[in-house]
C-alpha cells in the first residue's frame, strides 16, 4: 500500500468516526467543552492564541468552548496534537489520553 493511500485511508476512516459521532451525538458535549477549557488553561495558551494555530476567529474557536460549535475533523485532529491527548479523549468517549 502506498503511503497516499495509507494516508487517504486513514482520513476517511477519522472522518467516517467524527461523522458517526457527529449524527448520533454519542460524544459527551459537556465533557468536550469542559476539557477543552481544562486543557487550554493548563497549558496557558490563550483563546486568541489556539485560534491562530488552527486558522480560524478567536470567536469561533470561543464558540467551541461555549459548546454552541462543533469543531470540523480538521480542527479536532490539530487539537488533540497541540494537547498530545487522543480525539477520542477530547471527545469525552475515554479518560485515557
Amino acid at each position: 500500500m502506498t503511503l497516499l493511500r495509507y494516508f487517504t485511508l486513514s482520513y476517511s476512516l477519522i472522518c467516517y468516526h467524527i461523522n458517526m459521532i457527529s449524527k448520533d451525538r454519542i460524544f459527551d458535549k459537556e465533557k468536550f467543552r469542559e476539557r477543552l477549557i481544562s486543557l487550554r488553561e493548563e497549558s496557558g495558551i490563550t483563546q486568541q492564541m489556539l485560534a491562530f494555530d488552527l486558522g480560524i476567529s478567536r470567536t469561533t474557536y470561543a464558540h467551541y468552548e461555549q459548546g454552541s460549535h462543533e469543531p470540523p475533523i480538521e480542527n479536532l485532529v490539530k487539537l488533540s496534537k497541540i494537547y498530545d491527548v487522543t480525539v477520542d479523549y477530547l471527545l469525552g468517549l475515554t479518560d485515557e489520553y
